[in-house]
């Protein structure tokens, strides 16, 4: 399958999709059954991709648009690129994990202050 015209992703649509799959990913981890199998990151990616865009083809020229705009502004965004690291195995999937529980500390020590 190729594409004969390009479809560039904006840097917010691909945050936004990176969110939504996060969410997919709590989710999963909240409601999961014990007896399901434990996937990769990339194969959770994979999966999310296809219960949102069903078809086969679609699920492929979305994933190579995403990836293609990862290349693209990774190098402009932190999110972005602990995002590419995770996908290709450079980092461990519960970074991002860590990475809400900080967060999460932060937001409990602001309004600690207040």
């Amino acid at each position: 399958m190729t594409r004969d015209v390009p479809r560039p992703l904006e840097m917010r649509r691909v945050l936004s999709l990176i969110g939504q799959f996060y969410s997919h990913l709590l989710w999963q981890d909240e409601y999961a059954l014990d007896e399901e199998q434990v996937i990769s990151f990339r194969n959770s990616f994979y999966n999310f991709l296809l219960d949102r865009y069903i078809l086969q083809d679609v699920v492929y020229l979305v994933a190579h648009d995403f990836i293609t705009a990862i290349l693209e502004f990774s190098t402009m965004n932190k999110t972005l690129q602990t995002f590419a690291h995770m996908l290709v195995g450079n980092l461990d999937a519960a970074v991002f994990r860590y990475l809400l529980l900080i967060a999460e500390i932060g937001r409990a020590s602001c309004r600690e202050r207040v």
